[in-house]
């Protein structure tokens, strides 16, 4: 769980110690991406606000704090994360589900919306295919077995696949790393329409 101090942040603020509170958000960003969505919901809502005295105050902490997370995402990269659901009802859906999990499992893909991938791991035969050497590595997973499909792609994307435990549904979980909002968005796209096409497949 991560513990943000707000009125120890407003002192360094007003101190003048700017530095210190990009460190604190260099030291927090990675626990967890909802802090970006915190910044510019709470810039959002103080910018409707009522123009008092105090709104201004918060409003030029909101701000900044806005314009510190931008910078860590130029720094180190725009993360964005998808969950791509597809149903399959009845018996016939089941063993849908059944085959692309198999083919899948059977025939690794080379790439995956145009990403190659660089890791293939099948947590069910506790197995790791790496491919980043020129001849495939295997390995354990070193976790217990489970019916799910794990693809580390390059450029710092990834996806997961799995059947639902409690729904005929497939699940696919995505993320991508992009240089800026836009090819992040234009990533995930990319890997979300193939994920639809391999499940309609």
């Amino acid at each position: 769980m991560i513990s943000v101090n707000p009125s120890k942040m407003f002192r360094r603020l007003i101190m003048g110690k700017q530095k210190d509170i990009v460190t604190d958000f260099e030291d927090i960003v990675f626990q967890s991406q909802m802090l970006s969505g915190v910044a510019y919901v709470l810039w959002d809502s103080l910018a409707k606000s009522e123009p008092t005295e105090e709104n201004r105050i918060r409003s030029l902490a909101a701000y900044f704090l806005y314009d510190q997370m931008e910078k860590l995402f130029e720094t180190y990269g725009y993360f964005r994360e998808e969950l791509c659901t597809v149903t399959k009802r009845g018996l016939e859906g089941a063993r849908e589900i059944a085959e692309i999990l198999e083919t899948l499992r059977n025939d690794i893909p080379k790439s995956i919306g145009g990403m190659q991938v660089e890791e293939f791991r099948d947590y069910r035969e506790d197995t790791v295919w790496d491919y980043r050497s020129k001849e495939a590595v295997k390995r354990s997973t070193g976790l217990p077995r489970s019916n799910v499909l794990y693809f580390e792609l390059e450029k710092g994307a990834w996806c997961c696949v799995r059947p639902s435990g409690t729904e005929p549904k497939i699940k696919f979980y995505v993320g991508v790393k992009g240089t800026d909002k836009k090819d992040a968005e234009g990533k995930m796209k990319t890997l979300m329409e193939a994920l639809n096409d391999c499940a309609k497949n």
